[in-house]
Parts: structure tokens; sequence; C-alpha cells
């Protein structure tokens, strides 16, 4: 029995050694793109920028409505006065010398040209654009991390083709050797396949570099350390998908646009204003009513109440109310300058968008038949310089057309899902 003690004390004692000596290795964090987009939006400090906006606006809309809402208030005092203070000569006068009174005052506007009504419904148009706001903002995060990524994954792609072009000019590089070592060729097949992998090795390690500053890139813009460990796990499409009607889509991007809801409400916005500002010129009618008990030293104490009707009209005011109306109604053709502006610019960026999608079209079709005829000419180029038929050079500049079509082909896949994400971001909806 102490023997098996013994051994597993120090079974023990050697696990322990071991993680110390070697400790385990942290899990490799895998995201997707879903889950950098996710990530950035919990970190963006715009973000929560515009979500503190957004209850500030909802608090100004419950401060402007209150004011259309009944007021009531209870107010209490106590007072001492003078009790000969109406005595005259010798004629004195007895009045009561303590008071108190405590109470209950209720309001309620009746009239005032709409002024306060309207200047509710323009802070509630406030809370609408605040909204669209950040939905424009949640746009544009989720366009700038889907860019990164897409760029990601298309450096990653060009690694593949850079890797896979080495392999073939490896390939060749060891036939013209064997060619060369049994007489068919010269020294100088031999040096220009060297070269030519030389320079595709070279390649290579530019699109190592290139991969290690996108990957820094994403990183960035989804607000996390550079030196984390993260395995960004994704795909580019291997098809595409012509561009839908230009018509249709410039249709969505006009009701759905974020930035266009945005503006649409800041005209109603500045429209409310203009007619609380002429509201300024008519007069205000308020009913007030009081239920209360009063005490006196002289005279006793009763309940009473009053009930009455207030108005008030500015009659002047120097110019003010003039000069608001003037300064709101302005507001307002610069918010509806503003919204025809955006829509324009709409117009101009959805063309652009649409533009850039049916040519990244063309460009993968192009590139998927110039793929086929380059792999083509590169098996017919290796037979023919098997045979004898043809030269070194012949192969390598079969191997660089592939190479470089295969390139062509990844470029316009990524073009192809950037035009996708921009038309996205303009319609505010899926495409």
């Amino acid at each position: 029995m102490n023997n098996i003690k013994n051994a597993m004390l120090i079974a023990v004692i050697f696990c322990m050694a071991v993680l110390m000596f070697f400790p385990l290795a942290h899990a490799e964090t895998r995201m997707s793109i879903d889950d950098c987009i996710s990530l950035a939006m919990r970190q963006s400090p715009v973000l929560k920028g515009e979500t503190e906006r957004l209850n500030q606006a909802k608090s100004e809309y419950l401060m402007a409505r209150s004011a259309l809402l009944p007021k009531l208030s209870a107010t209490a005092s106590f007072t001492r006065l003078n009790g000969d203070r109406l005595s005259f000569g010798s004629m004195p006068v007895e009045l009561h010398e303590q008071e108190g009174f405590a109470g209950i005052s209720a309001r309620q506007l009746l009239f005032d040209a709409g002024r306060k009504k309207y200047a509710s419904e323009a802070a509630k148009k406030a809370i609408e654009a605040v909204e669209f706001e950040k939905t424009g903002i949640l746009d544009d995060i989720v366009f700038l991390v889907t860019q990164a990524f897409l760029n990601l994954l298309e450096t990653q792609e060009l690694l593949k083709v850079s890797e896979q072009a080495v392999l073939r000019q490896q390939d060749f590089e060891a036939m013209s050797k064997v060619f060369f070592d049994a007489g068919k060729v010269t020294r100088l097949d031999v040096l220009k396949a060297q070269a030519q992998r030389a320079q595709a090795e070279n390649e290579v390690n530019k699109v190592r570099g290139a991969l290690r500053l996108a990957t820094a890139l994403l990183k960035q813009t989804i607000g996390i350390d550079v030196s984390e460990q993260i395995n960004f796990t994704g795909m580019l499409p291997d098809s595409v998908a012509p561009a839908p009607d230009a018509s249709v889509l410039l249709n969505q991007a006009q009701e759905h646009s974020p930035v266009i809801r945005q503006l649409a409400s800041m005209v109603s916005l500045q429209e409310a204003e203009v007619r609380s500002a002429k509201g300024a010129f008519w007069p205000e009618l308020e009913l007030q009513g009081t239920y209360g008990f009063r005490d006196r030293d002289t005279g006793g104490c009763a309940d009473e109440w009053t009930v009455g009707l207030m108005a008030s009209w500015s009659l002047f005011d120097s110019g003010f109310n003039r000069a608001n109306e003037a300064r709101v109604t302005a507001k307002q053709q610069e918010a509806t300058h503003q919204l025809e502006a955006a829509r324009l610019k709409l117009q101009v960026a959805m063309e652009k968008a649409i533009v850039a999608w049916q040519t990244a079209c063309d460009d993968f079709a192009s590139a998927s038949d110039l793929v086929k005829a380059n792999n083509e000419a590169l098996e017919t180029a290796q037979a023919l310089y098997a045979a004898g038929k043809a030269v070194a050079l012949d192969v390598l500049t079969a191997q660089t057309e592939l190479s470089r079509s295969e390139q062509q082909m990844v470029s316009a896949i990524y073009e192809y899902e950037v035009a996708r994400a921009e038309v996205k971001r303009l319609t505010g909806t899926e495409s």
C-alpha cells in the first residue's frame, strides 16, 4: 500500500513539474465575419455616444410633452404680520397677525396656438433623426469591417496562388535540370527556371507581408490589440451574381437609406419648430385652480378654493419672436437643401456601386476564361518542351500568365463582394 501511495505522489509531482515548465498553450480564438462585426459594434465609442444622444433626445421629448399635461403642486406657508398695519390715528383696526395656509394648485394649458404641441412634435422627430443616424453608423461599421475582412480573405487567396506558382516553378526547375543532365537542353534553361522560381518565392514573401498588414488592419477596425492571436475564418465565394436593376436599388435606397431618412426627419423637425415659433404671436390661455386650508389667529379658519382663467399676450418683445421665426425658417430651408443634396449624392454613389458590381462580374468572367485557357496553354507548353519542340521561355511565360489570371480572378471576386457590401450600406437593406 505504501508503495502505491509513493508512486501516486511521484506521479503528481511529475505532472506539476511538467505543467510548470511546459504551460498549456492558450487556445487560439476563431472569429468569423459576423463575430468581427458584433465585436466592433460592442466596442465602437461612436456608437456608444449615439446611444447616449438617443437617451438625451428621448428625455427632451418627455420634457416637451409635459408642457401639454396638467400641472399639480402643493404649497404651504406661514406668515407673521403687523397687527395695526391699517390703523389710522386714534382709530385702531384689529387685524390678524399670524396666518398659515396649505393647499393644492392645478394648472392646465388650454390654448397657445399650438406652440408647445409643435415643440413636442419637433422633439419626437429629433428622436427619429438620432435613431436613423445611429442606424447609419451601424451600417458604416458593418461595411468597414466587411471590407477589412474581405481584404484579408483576398490576401489569403493570393498567397495560395503565389505558393502554387512556386510549386509549378520548382517542378519545372527540376524538369529542366533532368533534361540538362540528359543533354537535351542548355544550362540557360536551368538558369531561367531558377530565376523565375526565385522571383516567385519573392512574390510569396511580399504577399505574406501584405497578409500580416491586412490582419493588423482588421484587428484595428474591430478594436482589438494587434498582438492578439486570432484565427479569422472565412472564404471568398467561387461565383458571382449579376447586379440587380439600378432603378430598383435606387428606389430601395431612397426609401430605406438611413442618411435620407435622418435628413427627412430633420426637415419635419424644423417644420414643426417653425409652426411652434409662429404660435408665439398669439395669446396663451391657461386654466388655474386652487383648493386649500387657511388659518388665522383672528377670524378663524376655513377651507377655500379658487378657479379662474389666466391669459397672457406678449405685446412688445423688441423683435425677439420675429427673429426666432426667421431663424427656425432658415434652419428648415437648410435642412431641405441638405436632403436634396443627399439624394443627388446617393444617386451618384449608387451608380458607382452598380458599375463596380458589374465590372467585377465582367472581370470574373474574363479571368475564369483566362484561367482555363492558360491552364491548357501551360499543359501544352510543358508537353512540347518535354518533346523538344518548345523552349523554356514558352513554359515560363505560360506559368506567369496562369498565375496572373488566377490573381485577377481572386481580385475580381474581392471587388464583387465589396461592391455588394457598398450597395447594402447605401440601401440599408440586404442586397
